[in-house]
């Protein structure tokens, strides 16, 4: 038996990695480390948090990079003994190169002094790095507290290795400000779930160059395959593996102008994929049993905008699925962050004429003529721009020629 060792993991992927390589594998939830190596009834377990450095004291032969960082994820029982490993180590290495970073003459401020902190600082030691800074909530001798962040101008690289922002807390956010900080030039979250924390959101839209947790835990992954079989997986499979898991693990979630068709090609993206599907709008008139239309006219829009932020709050947390959103969810900055989290934002770019000559039985409360829909057109364009990860440009009615577009989009887009 295979598996992977914590305390709580439904935020974990590590089922999905392991099966795509061809092994059974479970997820071994436990509060109590002890009874659970009485039996050692297992063949190669990994470690997750918060058990990474309580788990040695359990095996019998001790790897040196176990040793040095203190940390182990990977065991695996030989003739009865436990062997203890660290493949983050690899994984974190592997996804350094894969992002184009390097370490070498760079000052790196790693959040958090865990196991993973640990295994990080050995390899910024390895790779070269100028200088090594540590800052936590309650920091150890020779490390820095984290309110103490930004009075280190000259760093250039940050990671955060604590859980902040990880699932299901996906809105949390280190009490950091990357905005005064103008050496920094690339941010790193070893959180996989979701895809985007708060912190690379930001590094985002301060412009810089993040990476998040994922390609390192499919390379750790990969390596720890190799040690539980002894079967090598190639840097091939390695990024097959990244990019269907990404792929797998986002939402699609369309935004646009009403009338522009997000409804319909949600529908049949999310049935041609096996996915679910969450129509923001619907959602709505599910939960308060009456049209939106109705809904303006009882309560106004600035009551139905906070109803709706609650709704899409709720949705973005979700993995894999799709998103239709209604025509302005876009203009509450809040909406936006939420739904980068996991998702691909897709705007279909409907021109005027288009949307002018698009018939529809629903009622749209801010449309009452052309007139109208043209300056709300205008008003939330740029918007949408700015927004989007992809732009479809919608310049046909016929439905199968836009689906087929999107999909080469996101084929391009995701690199599979």
């Amino acid at each position: 038996m295979h598996g992977l060792l914590g305390k709580t993991l439904k935020h974990s992927f590590s089922k999905k990695i392991h099966e795509s390589l061809g092994t059974p594998y479970e997820l071994l939830e436990t509060d109590d480390l002890s009874l659970f190596f009485e039996s050692k009834d297992f063949d190669g377990i990994n470690i997750t948090i918060p058990y990474k450095e309580e788990v040695i004291s359990y095996c019998d032969v001790i790897d040196p990079l176990v040793k040095r960082t203190n940390s182990c994820n990977t065991i695996v029982k030989k003739d009865g003994l436990l062997y203890a490993y660290n493949t983050d180590y690899t994984g974190f290495k592997e996804s350094l190169s894969f992002h184009h970073i390097t370490f070498e003459g760079k000052m790196i401020a790693i959040i958090g002094n865990g196991a993973t902190s640990r295994t990080i600082s050995a390899l910024a030691e390895d790779l070269g790095a100028e200088q090594i800074l540590v800052f936590a909530r309650h920091p150890k001798e020779n490390e820095y507290s984290l309110d103490r962040f930004n009075d280190y101008k000259d760093i250039s690289i940050m990671i955060n290795t604590t859980p902040v922002g990880m699932y299901p807390n996906i809105g949390d956010s280190l009490p950091c400000s990357l905005t005064s900080m103008k050496n920094l030039k690339i941010v790193i979250d070893v959180i996989y779930n979701p895809l985007k924390t708060t912190l690379l959101l930001e590094a985002e839209d301060a412009g810089l160059q993040t990476m998040n947790g994922l390609y390192m835990l499919v390379a750790q992954a990969a390596k720890s395959y190799e040690l539980f079989h002894h079967k090598q997986v190639s840097s091939k499979q390695i990024l097959s593996l990244y990019r269907a898991l990404k792929k797998e693990q986002s939402n699609i979630v369309f935004i646009g102008m009403p009338k522009s068709g997000k409804s319909l090609y949600s529908k049949i993206y999310a049935e041609k994929y096996h996915r679910e599907l969450y129509d923001i709008d619907t959602l709505f008139e599910a939960k308060f049993h009456m049209a939106i239309s109705t809904y303006f006219d009882q309560y106004k829009e600035s009551s139905f905008r906070k109803e709706e932020q609650a709704i899409i709050k709720e949705v973005s947390s979700y993995s894999g699925v799709v998103i239709s959103t209604g025509g302005g969810a876009i203009l509450k900055k809040e909406n936006v962050t939420n739904l980068k989290h996991n998702g691909i934002i897709v705007f279909i770019d409907a021109p005027l004429d288009i949307l002018k000559n698009t018939k529809t039985l629903i009622h749209r409360p801010l449309l009452q003529n052309d007139e109208a829909l043209e300056n709300l057109y205008k008003k939330r364009y740029q918007r949408y721009l700015d927004t989007a990860d992809i732009v479809l440009k919608k310049q046909t009615l016929h439905t199968s020629t836009n689906i087929n577009a999107l999909e080469a989009l996101l084929y391009e887009y995701f690199g599979t």
